[in-house]
C-alpha cells in the first residue's frame, strides 16, 4: 500500500488526479448527452420490438445498440483518464535522478518506459473515443474514424458550427498538438509503440548513439551527455503529461458540442 501511496501522491501533486469520485464527470457526461441518448433509447426499443437485444459479451463494441454504446464510452472515457493518470504518476515514480556512463536496463528502467509506452497508447486512443463520441453525437456513420474526418465531417451536418469556440478548440488541437503527438516531438509515437520498436528500445538506441559520439573520455563532455541523456529521457514524460491537460480539455469540448448542436433530426431515418 505504500507504493500505491506513493503513486497517488504523485498524480495529486501534478494535479493529475484520478477521478474515482465520477460526480463532476457524470454531470458533464449527462449534461452534454441526454437529448441525444433519450433518441437512442428510443430506437433501441423500437427495434427490440422485433429484434433479440444485442449484448457486448457475444458481440463487437460496434455491434451492439447505439445507445448501448454511448453508455460504455461514458464510463469507457473515464476509465482511461485514471489509467493516463496512472501511467503518468508511475513513470514518475520509476524516473531514475542519474545515469551511468554505460547503459544495462534494471526494473526501474523497464517500469519507467513500461509505464510510458501505455502512456502514449492512451494519449492517443483517448481521441479515438472522443472522435467515435462524436460519430454517435452527429451521427456520421464513418466507419474507419479518427478526429481528423470527424471534424472534417462535422461542418456539413450543422452549418456554422466552425463559428463554435468548442470546435475551434477541438481543431486547434488537431492542427498542432495532435501532430506533435503523433508525428512530430513524438515521433510517431504511437505507431511505433503498437507496430515497430517500444520507446525503451529507442531509448536505448539513441542512448548508444549519443555515448559513442565521442569515444575520447573526457569527464567534461560525459557530464554533458548524461545531461542530454536525461532530457532526451524526460521528454517523453514531459509531452504526455502536456497531453493529459489536453485531453480532459477535449473532453469538456467533446460534451459541450453535443450538448450545443444535437438535434433528433440526425436520426430521423431511424426513427421512422
Amino acid at each position: 500500500m505504500e507504493h500505491l501511496d506513493s503513486i497517488i501522491k504523485i498524480a495529486n501533486d501534478v494535479k493529475q488526479e484520478f477521478s474515482w469520485d465520477l460526480e463532476d464527470y457524470n454531470i458533464k457526461f449527462s449534461g452534454g448527452t441526454s437529448s441525444l441518448r433519450e433518441i437512442l433509447v428510443q430506437i433501441e426499443n423500437n427495434y427490440l420490438e422485433d429484434n433479440p437485444r444485442e449484448f457486448i459479451s457475444n458481440n463487437s463494441p460496434r455491434n451492439i445498440s447505439l445507445k448501448y454504446q454511448l453508455d460504455f464510452l461514458r464510463r469507457d472515457i473515464a476509465q482511461l483518464v485514471n489509467q493516463y493518470s496512472f501511467a503518468l504518476a508511475q513513470s514518475r515514480f520509476y524516473l531514475k535522478d542519474s545515469f551511468a556512463y554505460t547503459y544495462q536496463q534494471d526494473i526501474y528502467d523497464f517500469m519507467y518506459w513500461y509505464n510510458i509506452d501505455f502512456a502514449y497508447r492512451l494519449a492517443s486512443s483517448g481521441w479515438d473515443r472522443l472522435s467515435y463520441l462524436l460519430n454517435i453525437g452527429f451521427n456520421l456513420k464513418i466507419q474507419k474514424y479518427n478526429l481528423s474526418n470527424i471534424l472534417k465531417e462535422i461542418p456539413n451536418r450543422v452549418h456554422q458550427i466552425e463559428k463554435n469556440d468548442n470546435y475551434k478548440r477541438l481543431k486547434n488541437f488537431r492542427d498542432h498538438n495532435l501532430i506533435d503527438l503523433e508525428y512530430k516531438l513524438g515521433e510517431g509515437a504511437r505507431h511505433e509503440t503498437t507496430h515497430l520498436i517500444s520507446r525503451s528500445t529507442r531509448f536505448f538506441c539513441e542512448f548508444t548513439e549519443i555515448l559513442t559520439k565521442n569515444k575520447e573520455f573526457n569527464p567534461k563532455i560525459q557530464r554533458q551527455k548524461a545531461e542530454e541523456i536525461k532530457e532526451r529521457q524526460t521528454r517523453d514524460l514531459r509531452l504526455l503529461e502536456e497531453h493529459f491537460g489536453h485531453y480532459i480539455n477535449g473532453i469538456d469540448n467533446t460534451l459541450n458540442l453535443i450538448g450545443s448542436y444535437f438535434d433528433k433530426i440526425f436520426y430521423e431515418d431511424n426513427l421512422e
